[in-house]
């Protein structure tokens, strides 16, 4: 059986909010809780996903800030290409936010597992812009 295992650790945003992560793969998808209102939140909560194609599907995650005026609001999202994954070994990875039509400084701290797929080494040449270089 294919999986991919992700724990969302913490962000550093770019001013405090009460936030929430929700991640999501192909249609399957799951929320973390609600922080209290910082500017770096902390989770520490993992997830796993069925994988059908290592090589096609991307992990997205969006995080949220919920506001008392505007309800929720999205700070930012990043993905990581499954295919890109070391095998078998926990991946720690701080990926840069996208916000909007670009990217901004605000990350988010991640740690993915590839189980059952995935490529020997960590080379993760394709996470693009999200990827913190």
């Amino acid at each position: 059986t294919k999986e991919v295992e992700v724990t969302i650790d913490r962000a550093v945003l770019s001013k405090a909010a009460a936030a929430h992560a929700v991640v999501t793969l192909g249609k399957q998808g799951a929320e973390s809780k609600a922080t209290e209102k910082s500017a770096t939140p902390a989770w520490d909560q993992t997830f796993n996903f069925a994988v059908s194609d290592e090589n096609t599907e991307a992990l997205q995650i969006t995080l949220y800030g919920k506001s008392m005026l505007f309800g929720h609001k999205e700070l930012g999202w990043c993905e990581v290409l499954l295919y890109d994954l070391p095998k078998d070994v926990a991946a720690p990875l701080t990926l840069k936010l996208i916000v909007g039509s670009g990217v901004s400084e605000q990350t988010l701290d991640i740690t993915c597992k590839a189980i059952g797929f995935g490529v020997p080494g960590s080379s993760m040449r394709s996470l693009g812009a999200a990827l913190n270089s």
